[in-house]
């Protein structure tokens, strides 16, 4: 994992590759695959409460750079109807497919050792694909922290979960934190991109941007422990921090 400093969009094309050229990742692994960027689009409002396109652009432009003839694509599925998330917050000008979580098919894996989710149903795009979650730091309000990790409820396709009206109430009836340890299990994340330029307290939906902004940006090949340094630097003990340990 390494960290930079970073107060915001105007920096993203300087600290993100400085960071990746710090990172020993196998690029010649990347070559000829489909990667997946995963935002968090879970609200209406802007940034830092949701990814910044053009932190998904500056990654997507690095990565090119990096390794040859991979397919790139920006995932999610948003409560509030992805597709509309994808318009309102600026995703529709990225020269990537944007798919939607929720339309665009699914397969079953399985983990029987896994009480929680033994078997649960991913998007069939993520299937052989590089996973890239792209996360804001925030506090939240049921989970401590969100970042990238957390991130990974997102790809859980709502409709098996979602009841009332509620999106996907039945996950966070399981219980949030062992459920986010169980989609880690099923589908762990490739490269985890941390936006801590800002950060948000009190809630992940509306909560009140760090002052001082936070300043960084956080990548690395262990979601882990990208999510541990970035509750740190909210000044959360990440032993408190259920789903992280």
């Amino acid at each position: 994992m390494a960290m930079a400093d970073c107060s915001g969009r105007a920096e993203y094309q300087i600290s993100v590759p400085a960071i990746l050229d710090k990172l020993s990742i196998d690029w010649g692994s990347w070559r000829g695959k489909r990667v997946a960027i995963k935002p968090n689009l879970v609200c209406h409002n802007a940034h830092p409460l949701t990814t910044d396109p053009m932190l998904v652009a500056t990654l997507a432009e690095q990565i090119h750079e990096r390794c040859e003839k991979v397919d790139i694509f920006v995932i999610e599925g948003a409560p509030f109807g992805t597709t509309q998330m994808y318009v309102r917050h600026g995703y529709t000008s990225l020269p990537y497919q944007l798919i939607d979580i929720d339309t665009c098919g699914c397969y079953y894996d399985s983990k029987i050792e896994d009480s929680v989710l033994p078997v649960v149903q991913l998007p069939l795009a993520l299937k052989d694909a590089i996973l890239v979650s792209c996360a804001v730091l925030k506090e939240h309000s049921e989970a401590v922290v969100t970042a990238c990790v957390k991130n990974l409820v997102g790809i859980v396709p709502s409709g098996n979960w979602s009841t009332n009206g509620l999106w996907k109430n039945r996950l966070h009836d399981i219980g949030i934190n062992p459920v986010i340890k169980a989609l880690y299990k099923h589908r762990p994340i490739d490269l985890a991109v941390l936006d801590a330029s800002i950060g948000v307290r009190d809630n992940e939906t509306n909560g009140t941007p760090c002052n001082p902004p936070l300043g960084k940006m956080l990548i690395g090949d262990d979601a882990i422990e990208v999510d541990k340094a970035g509750a740190k630097l909210l000044g959360i003990d990440p032993t408190t921090v259920i789903y992280l340990n």
